[in-house]
């Protein structure tokens, strides 16, 4: 085989993986769903962080920005507490 022929017999069966319909996500049944409808939704206050010099912000949907520090750490809200910005 030529490379010419390896190329497009590559690029021909990553369209077919890719383009496989098995390879859809898949709805996941919760043995017991929790009802959260009765529960507050907390949103993060949005700003733009400023440290010296740097700047990061959470002003855009679905952004999870809490804090930054000096040291450059990143604060993100812990997994339970996350909420998504309606």
């Amino acid at each position: 085989m030529t490379i010419i022929s390896r190329f497009i017999l590559a690029i021909a069966i990553l369209g077919w993986v890719a383009c496989n319909p098995a390879g859809k996500l898949h709805e996941y049944a919760y043995e017991k769903p929790v009802d959260t409808t009765s529960r507050p939704i907390h949103y993060q206050e949005k700003k733009t962080y400023a440290v010296d010099g740097v700047y990061a912000d959470n002003q855009f949907d679905g952004a999870r920005l809490n804090g930054f520090h000096a040291t450059g750490r990143i604060i993100l809200p812990p997994p339970s507490v996350r909420r998504m910005n309606l």
